[in-house]
C-alpha cells in the first residue's frame, strides 16, 4: 500500500521513477516522481480514470494510513471510537501506549462488517474490545484518557448522537489530551451522489457534515480545533461541480504532502 500510486502504473507498464525512499530499510522502496500533476502525459485519461474508478477506495485507505501514522499524537490511554475492524495499530499507528480501547457494537447490531476478526496480537500494548455504544462512554471515568480516535465512525450515528459522542469524549479526555476523527466531507459527497439521486455514499451513513457544521460541534462541545485538512484535494471535482475520480490521482493528496516535508520535495 505505502507504494500504492507507484505500483497502479507500474501494473499498466508505464513508467514512473521517485526520487525518495519510502522506507530507509528497503533498497527496493526506491522511486523517482517526477511532477505529480502532470502524470497525464504519462497514460490517457480514459486509463487514469479507469484506474481511479476501480482503485479510489484503496487510495483513500492508503491515504488515511498515512494520517495514522504520521499525524496521530501518542498517547498511553488511548480509544478507538467504532475500530473494531481496523484498529490503530493496523493502520499505521506506531507510538507504543499501556492501553488501547476498541468501541464497537457487537455483531448482532450490525447491518454491514458483521464478520468482525480481533487480533490483539500487538507489539505496541494492551489491546483491549469493548462491544458498547460509542455515545455513551459511561463506563469510562473523567478525565481518564490521553487520546481518542473516531476513524470514519462519526457519519454512522444521527447529529444527535454525534453531538453526544463528541461530549462524553470531551469528558473522558485527560486536560490536554486530542481527539482526532476523520469523516467524508459533504461538499465533495453531494457531488459524488448526484448522479444516483442525492443520498449518502455509504447506506450505513446517518450524516456527512459539511467542515464548518462538524467545527461548529466540536467547537459547541468544548474543543479547540489546532489542524483541520482534507486528505485529498479534489480540484476537478470543485471546479465543475461534476464528480472526477481522476482528482484521487492528479488531486495532491496528504501523502505527498507529508513527503515533500520530509523529504524536502519541491514540485512545481
Amino acid at each position: 500500500m505505502k507504494n500504492f500510486f507507484v505500483d497502479i502504473f507500474k501494473k499498466h507498464k508505464k513508467t514512473v521513477s521517485m526520487n525518495i525512499k519510502m522506507n530507509a530499510d528497503d533498497d527496493d522502496d526506491l522511486y523517482s516522481i517526477k511532477h505529480l500533476d502532470n502524470l497525464g502525459r504519462l497514460v490517457n485519461d480514459s486509463l487514469v480514470e479507469k484506474i481511479a474508478i476501480d482503485e479510489h477506495l484503496n487510495i483513500i485507505h492508503a491515504i488515511r494510513c498515512t494520517l495514522v501514522r504520521y499525524l496521530l499524537p501518542e498517547g498511553e490511554i488511548i480509544l478507538d471510537l467504532g475500530g473494531a475492524n481496523c484498529p490503530l495499530y493496523k493502520m499505521g499507528y506506531n507510538y507504543r501506549f499501556k492501553r488501547l480501547t476498541l468501541i464497537d457494537l457487537p455483531q448482532e447490531k450490525r447491518q454491514f462488517y458483521k464478520e468482525i476478526v480481533i487480533d490483539n496480537a500487538c507489539d505496541l500494548g494492551e489491546v483491549v474490545v469493548r462491544y458498547a455504544d460509542m455515545t455513551n462512554l459511561a463506563e469510562i471515568e473523567d478525565s481518564t484518557v490521553d487520546f481518542v480516535w473516531s476513524g470514519q465512525s462519526i457519519e454512522h450515528v444521527s447529529q444527535d448522537q454525534g453531538e453526544r459522542m463528541c461530549k462524553e469524549v470531551f469528558r473522558v479526555l485527560r486536560k490536554g489530551g486530542s481527539f482526532c476523527l476523520d469523516t467524508p466531507n459533504r461538499l465533495i459527497t453531494q457531488i459524488h451522489t448526484r448522479s444516483v439521486g442525492g443520498g449518502f455514499v455509504h447506506p450505513e451513513h446517518c450524516i456527512e457534515c459539511y467542515p464548518q457544521q462538524l467545527m461548529a460541534i466540536l467547537k459547541n462541545t468544548g474543543f479547540i480545533i489546532s489542524e483541520a485538512l482534507g486528505l485529498c484535494e479534489m480540484p476537478s471535482t470543485i471546479q465543475t461541480d461534476e464528480f472526477h475520480y481522476i482528482d484521487f490521482v492528479f488531486g495532491k493528496h496528504l501523502l505527498m504532502r507529508l513527503l515533500m516535508v520530509i523529504f524536502n520535495i519541491i514540485i512545481v
